[in-house]
């Protein structure tokens, strides 16, 4: 019975077949909140968590289910860790909260170690760092500047803005030179745009119709992904691309979940993006936008609200309320849990051999548009490796 219903729901073009289906791990807490912002392919993860004691955020690494308290540089009292760079160390900034300075760190042997007088955001394969510096400008008081630290060197060059006073960086990608994503304010400070670095040149990408938008994420084919208000004023997701030169050729709006409001944070090199829709979760690919809540084990005490970062494996990252409280949150693809229970067992097999001889389409495991030998070979690789 468990079997036939399932092939109704999927000749009936329930969407869990058009969607990996995501087993969820609770990366732990120091004692109150936390947040995960970064996964690197080797698994280890990034973000911050409050201390119980003194409810102050560190920096926080995850790994292999532990959860490592970084702690912060100096005498600062918060740090965030957002990025880990081609050496393995953990990147991020240290601060205080009643001081408008930010330090950049890096793991190292000894701890956090101090890397330069800015806030660093994101590091790429290269070794390069993006994020933005303070500065006192005569007339304009302290602003911030989009800066990047290129690999094998000790001071942070100060990037151009679109004529305004601030601009900030947090993405960029493994070209040489790096295609550095963030927002610049405009002459005047009427408007901040999504912005995009090349050498040291900037280029203003527009929005939705809209005054405002920053840009967050930009993979190796130079699709950059981030929020930008629409010609309505509403903050709508979007994917642009650009070519070499950093001209826009074409701008997606990538619509919405609900509330007539979203984000996205990055994207990987297979173009799947990750973001949130009022305070859910979603992923958008090649057949739409999703919301991650349903693309999880059902009856599970999580709600998902964000997501920060997606691997080239798919694997997610973000921040989620557990039994409300905030709990960083990774999510591992498992298509093989078929039956969409949050467990990998022989009631999947079953299933899948259930559409699989009924040449249902929901049997198209590989996506092919065809159901045949390869879909049960590639069904049961993924099941015998555990998903």
């Amino acid at each position: 019975m468990r079997t036939a219903t399932f092939m109704l729901a999927l000749l009936g073009g329930a969407s869990v077949c058009q969607a990996q289906i995501y087993h969820v791990t609770d990366l732990g807490t120091l004692g109150g909140q936390s947040y995960g912002f970064f996964i690197a392919e080797s698994g280890l993860a990034t973000g911050c968590a409050s201390v119980a004691e003194s409810q102050n955020f560190h920096a926080v690494s995850f790994q292999a289910g532990v959860l490592t308290d970084l702690g912060t540089v100096g005498g600062d009292s918060q740090s965030v860790a957002f990025s880990v760079d081609s050496a393995g160390r953990i990147i991020g900034m240290s601060f205080n909260l009643t001081d408008l300075r930010h330090g950049a760190f890096a793991s190292g042997p000894a701890g956090l170690e101090s890397i330069g007088d800015f806030a660093a955001r994101a590091a790429n394969a290269r070794g390069d760092i993006a994020g933005y510096l303070n500065r006192s400008i005569t007339g304009l008081g302290l602003v911030d500047r989009a800066c990047v630290l290129l690999s094998g060197t000790t001071s942070p060059i100060e990037l151009a803005t679109l004529g305004g006073s601030n601009a900030y960086a947090f993405g960029l990608n493994n070209a040489q030179p790096a295609r550095i994503v963030g927002l610049s304010f405009t002459t005047a400070d009427s408007a901040s745009h999504p912005a995009l670095w090349i050498g040291g040149a900037v280029h203003d990408l527009g929005t939705l119709g809209g005054t405002r938008g920053c840009a967050y994420g930009i993979n190796t084919h130079n699709q950059v992904v981030g929020t930008a208000e629409t010609a309505s004023g509403a903050p709508h997701a979007f994917r642009f691309t650009v070519d070499d030169a950093g001209n826009v050729l074409s701008r997606t709006d990538l619509g919405f979940l609900s509330g007539n409001q979203s984000c996205a944070y990055a994207i990987n090199d297979v173009g799947q993006i990750v973001g949130n829709s009022f305070a859910r979760a979603c992923l958008w690919d090649d057949t739409g936008i999703h919301d991650l809540n349903q693309l999880i084990a059902p009856g599970s005490s999580w709600v998902l609200e964000s997501a920060q970062w997606i691997t080239g494996s798919g694997r997610i990252i973000g921040r989620g309320s557990l039994v409300g409280v905030p709990h960083a949150f990774l999510l591992t693809p498992c298509p093989a849990d078929f039956n969409y229970d949050g467990a990998l067992d022989s009631q999947d097999f079953f299933d899948f051999l259930g559409v699989f001889f009924a040449t249902s389409p929901g049997a198209d495991f590989n996506s092919s548009g065809l159901v045949d030998s390869q879909d049960l070979f590639d069904f049961l690789v993924a099941f015998f490796t555990g998903c």
